[in-house]
């Protein structure tokens, strides 16, 4: 009973946590405690009653076929957990179930179930379970090492790599290690060593994390790179930057800006992902004191009628209500667009996110906006933008670094920005080009001033306030200034090249 509630208070606290701090609900121990405790029932169930955990039901044979097919039942669970979960998915939450109630199903089947017997018993699985605690231990640093020394994403070589390198250093660890100290005769010594290489590694930790990084080891013009940390939130419009699991929870002052007053001056909603909610700091600095903006953005949602979770298409419909209601001079759209169509290669594809667009704008319209400014995709990098031009600058013996660079970027941006202008051709509305803005033969642009640490981005390609600033003041001036709505133009593409 206790174990029971334990694990239905821990997985309430992941379901609930889920969508408002999705890191929270992964790593923290309350919410994930739910699955230890599964393997914990099983192992209390096994002392206090011996035979499998299916025994108590019907006769011999048809406890036999029962306990296959639970081994069987669990075992295409957590195969197919390792082919369904993706990265996108909102884990562990709900998704957690698949794998851990496979998990329990195979093993309540006991071990006299055929699948149990012949192949989770087997010498090779029976290994590869006493080396799993430090396989787990070891796997996870060294992928993320390698993504840091890479900056960027692993090929399939070299995960499979460092696949073989963990199972390597974990055998290693289980021999040298784990085994000595659970079969030495001094109950003293674990302890002592344990402790003692405990406190090794916060020695070693502590003096890293106090010298930022070991900064002291790179040439001066480097160690700003090296050292570079970015609050996100410290200037966004966070009450009107929804989560993906949040409802149409705008605070009021995020409309305040779209109701009419005395002073005429324009009214300019900014539409899109996280990535409008990083551009609008830049808009505020630059555009703040003479019109009014409005700033309504959701993570992973773009601008879109009609595509994206459920709370992003209510969002958006949520949105085009209010223009109906308030009717804005401008609105502004920008979104990580790439990532809203599976294949930018493929016609189908293309014609459905065009079609979709097109609704979208014919809704603006419909509600009586005329001026529409779609920005379009800002240069996007493999890994977070720091960390590549570090290492470029670091691997090329390059310092300063390079103000434009090609080393990890995102090679489809330049596809996806094409496309984008052959779209909004016939849609009547003013294109922005970033790539065109940012972008010349030599590479990409990766900082706004002259200072080495004046990222465009912090991360892959979210814009710093400096970054935004710089596209801001870059933007068409006429979108942000008391005029007659006749005096904008409608159609073509802006933007220049550096």
């Amino acid at each position: 009973m206790a174990i029971g509630a334990l694990a239905l208070i821990s997985f309430g606290l992941n379901v609930t946590m889920i969508d408002s701090d999705p890191v929270g609900a992964f790593f923290l121990p309350q919410t994930r405690f739910w699955e230890l405790l599964a393997g914990g029932w099983l192992a209390v169930r096994a002392l206090s009653q011996p035979k499998d955990a299916l025994s108590r039901f019907g006769n011999a044979r048809s406890k036999q076929w029962l306990s296959l097919a639970a081994s069987l039942v669990g075992l295409g669970g957590i195969v197919g957990s390792g082919f369904c979960l993706a990265s996108n998915m909102a884990f562990p939450g709900w998704w957690a179930l698949l794998p851990v109630a496979s998990t329990v199903l195979v093993l309540s089947a006991g071990p006299s179930n055929f699948f149990n017997r012949h192949i989770l018993a087997n010498r090779g699985m029976i290994w590869l379970g006493l080396i799993s605690y430090p396989l787990y231990l070891w796997h996870w640093p060294l992928l993320s090492l390698a993504r840091i020394v890479e900056a960027g994403p692993l090929s399939p070589a070299t995960r499979v790599a460092i696949a073989g390198l963990s199972v390597l250093l974990a055998w290693i660890t289980y021999r040298l290690i784990e085994r000595p100290l659970r079969t030495t005769r001094s109950p003293a010594r674990p302890a002592f060593v344990s402790m003692a290489m405990m406190a090794l590694v916060a020695t070693a930790a502590s003096i890293v994390f106090s010298t930022n990084g070991a900064a002291f080891r790179l040439p001066p013009d480097l160690r700003p790179i090296a050292t570079y940390k970015y609050d996100y939130t410290k200037d966004a419009r966070v009450e009107c930057w929804m989560r993906a699991g949040q409802k149409n929870d705008f605070a009021p002052s995020c409309t305040d800006a779209l109701k009419p007053d005395d002073r005429n001056r324009p009214r300019v909603l900014v539409w899109g992902d996280s990535h409008a909610a990083r551009l609008f700091p830049g808009l505020l600095l630059r555009f703040g004191e003479q019109a009014e903006m409005a700033p309504l953005n959701r993570d992973g949602c773009a601008p879109i009628l009609g595509i994206g979770y459920d709370n992003c298409r209510n969002g958006n419909e949520y949105i085009i209500s209010l223009i109906e209601q308030y009717k804005p001079d401008t609105v502004i759209m920008f979104a990580v667009w790439n990532v809203y169509n599976e294949n930018w290669n493929d016609q189908l594809h293309n014609d459905r996110f065009y079609s979709e667009l097109k609704a979208t704008i014919r809704a603006i319209r419909a509600a009586g906006v005329e001026d529409i400014l779609l920005v379009g995709p800002n240069p996007q990098w493999l890994g977070a933008l720091p960390d590549t031009v570090l290492k470029y600058a670091w691997d090329n013996d390059e310092v300063p670094p390079p103000l434009y660079m090609s080393y990890g970027l995102n090679p489809v941006i330049r596809t996806v920005d094409l496309k984008m202008k052959e779209f909004v051709a016939s849609m009547s509305v003013e294109y922005f080009s970033l790539v065109d803005l940012l972008c010349n033969p030599q590479g990409c642009q990766t900082r706004a001033t002259s200072e080495p640490a004046s990222f465009m981005s912090w991360d892959y390609g979210h814009l710093t306030t400096e970054g935004a600033l710089y596209v801001a003041s870059r933007l068409p001036q006429r979108f942000f200034e008391a005029r007659e709505r006749a005096q904008i133009g409608t159609s073509g593409s802006v933007g220049q090249r550096n």
